[in-house]
């Protein structure tokens, strides 16, 4: 097996390792909080941003190396892989930026119902006023 082989062959199991996390952490997503939704972006951008860098450099090789079978079914299953990844993690994103967007909407509205609360106060004057009046 050649570089470009071993660089491809790596692309497309990144893309898959992709998938499966995608997969896995889509059905649990609407139970998640924030701080569960933050961690799961971070470990996508760290996991695409190195399958990024091994498929910028298989590219890199693919473009420098002769035409063949095995090289053309390789491209071609990286780049089913690198489409089918693409459209999962815009799905995955869109709806993870949505919750994270109503969690934002509803600690917003509990800052403010806080803050509303805060301004009803009883008056310390009136305490037995109406009992001290009477006699």
């Amino acid at each position: 097996m050649n570089d470009l082989e071993t660089l491809m062959r790596q692309a497309i199991s990144g893309h898959q390792a992709l998938h499966s996390l995608i997969s896995e952490q889509e059905a649990q997503l609407p139970a998640m909080g924030a701080k569960a939704i933050h961690l799961l972006a971070l470990r996508l951008d760290e996991l695409l941003a190195t399958t990024q860098r091994t498929d910028e450099k298989a590219f890199a090789l693919l473009q420098q190396a002769p035409e063949t079978a095995g090289n053309r079914q390789l491209a071609e299953e990286m780049l089913q892989a690198l489409r089918k990844t693409a459209a999962q993690s815009d799905l995955l994103k869109t709806r993870m930026r949505s919750m994270m967007a109503v969690i934002q909407a509803d600690l917003s509205q509990l800052k403010s119902g806080r803050t509303a609360l805060g301004g009803y106060r009883g008056s310390a004057d009136h305490k037995g006023a109406r009992l001290s009046a009477s006699f």
